[in-house]
């Protein structure tokens, strides 16, 4: 449950196309019995790395969308 909740912190910081993305394929491979926590590290690990990369300028650090 900690994860999940980390989980939904998370991509409350993305824009919504990517949080569908990610949820989609984190119910497609839950489905598949893959390792949950495993594959919620993963989601967390990239996801923010993506976000901060790509969206994050300086001038944007106080309006995070």
């Amino acid at each position: 449950m900690i994860y999940f909740l980390t989980y939904i912190h998370a991509i409350s910081w993305l824009h919504f196309h990517e949080a569908i993305s990610i949820y989609s394929v984190y119910f497609v491979l839950n489905a598949a019995s893959v390792s949950s926590d495993l594959f919620l590290f993963f989601i967390l690990a990239s996801s923010l790395v993506h976000h901060k990369s790509v969206h994050l300028r300086p001038q944007d650090l106080g309006k995070i969308s």
